[in-house]
């Protein structure tokens, strides 16, 4: 397993976050904080392994010069009955769902990690996460990833950003927000993810159609998760 060890911290400079709804969330609870503060940038990533990968070798290189403390957030999904709607986690490591390789795990940094841990203390539980090249949409294949992979909680993004940072001496931590259950069927929108990793509309609303409780279900969600986002953003900059 590839470790970073990294000085103690202060609260991230720079943060990614999902394009979207979470992205806003984020945006809203920045913009709760007093003027004084010591905000960090905030950039928007596409959906998915590959294409966030492309974005951030291209970004990467605005960036190097700063050597920023980095921070993800976002929603994910549960693949443990621990976990419920509206739970925040923070990552201890990461690992990638590709059932054909050897099984590969990255571990945020350490520093960040107990940073971000103390900062949202009681209300985080740490997490073992597990990202995936596509929305896991079933149930039971959740259940099965959780108990297969010794993973807690499954994204789709946190893998490929920490193998890209890392290698260039970036320290990055994750929270994410817990925003469906480890036994609720989700819609199926992978077809609805474009190749730039972006939400197409028209797609995204005729699978909803399709599956109108199970979309349903995943609206209720996120009206729960995404508000503890924002709430998040301020417990992590207020008072910098």
């Amino acid at each position: 397993m590839d470790r970073i060890a990294s000085p103690k911290f202060s609260s991230p400079t720079v943060i990614l976050v999902p394009q979207g709804a979470e992205y806003h969330a984020v945006r809203r609870g920045m913009g709760a904080l007093p003027l004084s503060s010591q905000l960090p940038s905030v950039y928007p990533i596409p959906m998915g392994s590959e294409p966030v990968s492309k974005y951030l070798q291209q970004w990467i290189t605005e960036i190097i010069p700063d050597r920023p403390t980095l921070l993800v957030l976002g929603l994910a999904g549960s693949l443990s009955a621990q976990h419920r709607v509206g739970d925040v986690v923070v990552y201890q490591q990461c690992c990638n769902l590709a059932p054909e390789q050897p099984l590969q795990s990255l571990e945020c940094d350490r520093a960040l990690t107990q940073f971000l841990s103390d900062r949202l203390t009681p209300h985080t539980q740490p997490v073992t996460g597990l990202t995936s090249s596509h929305i896991i949409t079933q149930a039971t294949k959740k259940q099965n990833l959780g108990q297969t992979y010794q993973a807690s909680v499954v994204d789709m993004e946190g893998f490929a950003i920490l193998k890209t940072l890392q290698s260039a001496g970036i320290a990055v931590g994750m929270v994410r927000v817990i925003g469906d259950r480890h036994n609720q069927d989700l819609p199926n929108l992978n077809d609805a993810i474009n190749a730039q990793g972006q939400l197409a509309p028209i797609p995204l609303a005729l699978q909803m159609l399709k599956h109108p409780l199970n979309a349903m279900n995943l609206i209720h969600g996120s009206l729960k998760s995404l508000p503890i986002l924002s709430q998040i953003a301020i417990q992590l900059y207020k008072d910098t």
